[in-house]
């Protein structure tokens, strides 16, 4: 005889035999075993490190600061490329705002470039800080507007008016969106 939920007698019985012969883990081996679970770890009880020796004293790079040159222009910088973890988390939860959207969706890539260029001068000179641009991951992931998105930033005039973009989080499109924080214009 099955059950409303689909389980027989039988299936029901060997369960709580199942159960009434197993312990719980200890508390450390729970966590790790979550950990192990999400697959942010692998099987290895603890990740490699390389000795204290082979390991190179390096001065952190102030995040949110230019990279290079933009080519043609010396006084000009390229945006990073990738946002501070700590702004991400806080755009992702809701805590930093953004201030305007753009879809690019159905777009080509050269309708896709001149929206860019126009939303990101309008939100630029509004003094906006924080913008979300869609593109979608397109096909199997490979979408030309995404693929493209990052080096129409690195160029100018975009390059001059953004200070950083990266993938979005998860609640905003993750891959399939970009955060963009914008230059403040002073005076």
């Amino acid at each position: 005889m099955k059950r409303s939920d689909g389980l027989g007698i039988n299936d029901v019985a060997l369960w709580e035999k199942v159960t009434r012969q197993t312990a719980p883990l200890p508390k450390a081996q729970r966590a790790h075993q979550r950990i192990l679970e999400a697959g942010k770890m692998p099987m290895a009880t603890k990740p490699a490190t390389p000795p204290k020796t082979a390991q190179k004293a390096m001065p952190p790079k102030p995040h949110g600061q230019p990279t290079r040159p933009i080519a043609g222009n010396a006084d000009a910088v390229s945006p990073q490329v990738d946002i501070h973890h700590k702004a991400r988390r806080r755009l992702g939860r809701g805590r930093l705002e953004i201030e305007a959207r753009l879809d690019l969706h159905g777009m080509t890539a050269a309708q896709a470039k001149a929206a860019l260029m126009g939303f990101i001068a309008h939100c630029a000179a509004q003094n906006m800080t924080w913008v979300l641009v869609i593109t979608g991951k397109g096909v199997a992931g490979q979408g030309v507007l995404r693929r493209e998105l990052p080096l129409w930033c690195a160029q100018p005039p975009l390059a001059q008016q953004i200070v950083e973009f990266g993938p979005a989080g998860p609640a905003h499109g993750g891959g399939g969106a970009t955060y963009m924080r914008l230059r403040k214009i002073r005076g």
